[in-house]
C-alpha cells in the first residue's frame, strides 16, 4: 500500500557517535514541522522529507520507498528538483523496480522546466531511441545543445554534441 503523511514518523536510531549532529529533540521537532507543513501540500517540505528518508538520519531509517513517494508528490506540483531526484530513483530502481520509462518521463518534465542536467540525460534518452524513433538523434542534439546553453558543466557533454553533429550534420 502506498505510504501516507500519517505514517511518517521518527524512528530515533542508536548512534555510534558520541553526539549526534543535532540534539534528537531538535530533529524530532523539526520533522514533525515538516510533516505538519506537507500536509498542506507544502513542497519543500515534502523535499526535506524525502531527502530525510533517501539519505537516514538519527531520527529517520533510510526508506527508499517512502523518499519515491515524496519526491513523487512534490514533482507532481512541478519541483524541479523532485523530478530530477525521482528520475535518479526510477533509474536506479531506489524505492521499487528500475523503470526506465518513467525516468524518461521526469527527466523530459525536470528538462523542459530548466533542468541542465535532465536536459542531457534527455539527450541520452533520446540518442538511445535512434532507430526506433524517428528523429531521436535530432532531438538528442537539441537536448545537448538546450544544455550546453542552460550551462550544464557535465564533462561528456561536449562528446554528445560532437557526435550528434557528426551523425547528423544537416541538422539546423
Amino acid at each position: 500500500p502506498e505510504p501516507t503523511l500519517n505514517d511518517l514518523t521518527p524512528e530515533p536510531q542508536v548512534t555510534t557517535l558520541a553526539q549526534p549532529h543535532f540534539p534528537i529533540a531538535q530533529q524530532m521537532a523539526a520533522f514533525s514541522n515538516r510533516v505538519e507543513r506537507a500536509k498542506a501540500n507544502d513542497i519543500e517540505s515534502f523535499l526535506w522529507l524525502g531527502h530525510q528518508y533517501y539519505s537516514g538520519s538519527d531520527i529517520i531509517r533510510r526508506n527508499y520507498r517512502k523518499a519515491k513517494w515524496l519526491y513523487g508528490l512534490a514533482a507532481n506540483l512541478n519541483s524541479v528538483e523532485a523530478q530530477c531526484y525521482l528520475a535518479v530513483m526510477c533509474e536506479n530502481g531506489q524505492g521499487g523496480e528500475v523503470d526506465r520509462v518513467a525516468a524518461r518521463e521526469w527527466y523530459l518534465k525536470a528538462a523542459r522546466n530548466g533542468n541542465p542536467d535532465a536536459m542531457y540525460k534527455s539527450g541520452i534518452y533520446c540518442w538511445s531511441k535512434r532507430g526506433e524513433e524517428p528523429y531521436a538523434e535530432n532531438r538528442a542534439r537539441l537536448w545537448f545543445e538546450r544544455a550546453f546553453i542552460a550551462g550544464c558543466q557535465l564533462p561528456a557533454l561536449k562528446k554528445w554534441l560532437q557526435k550528434t553533429a557528426e551523425y547528423s550534420p544537416d541538422y539546423q
